[in-house]
């Protein structure tokens, strides 16, 4: 899909989507709704797939906590 298309049928301006898939700018709050309600799916969920996918990028380093005295 176009990035003019999909900025089209997500109701974002085409130049504000290609800023945000470059990197360039920040998706806004607003932006990320819109575009999860077009393909039912809420924040939550959104959120918990992200975390996985990050996951299997990068396992978390065990933290440790500093020693109480």
């Amino acid at each position: 899909m176009s990035q003019e298309r999909f900025a089209l049928e997500h109701d974002i301006d085409r130049t504000q989507y290609g800023k945000i898939e470059r990197g360039e700018h920040d998706i806004g709050l607003s932006t990320l709704i819109n575009v999860l309600d077009k393909h039912n799916m809420d924040l939550s969920t959104f959120f918990k797939l992200l975390d996985k996918k990050l996951a299997k990028k990068s396992p978390a380093k065990k933290r440790q906590l500093p020693k109480s005295k």
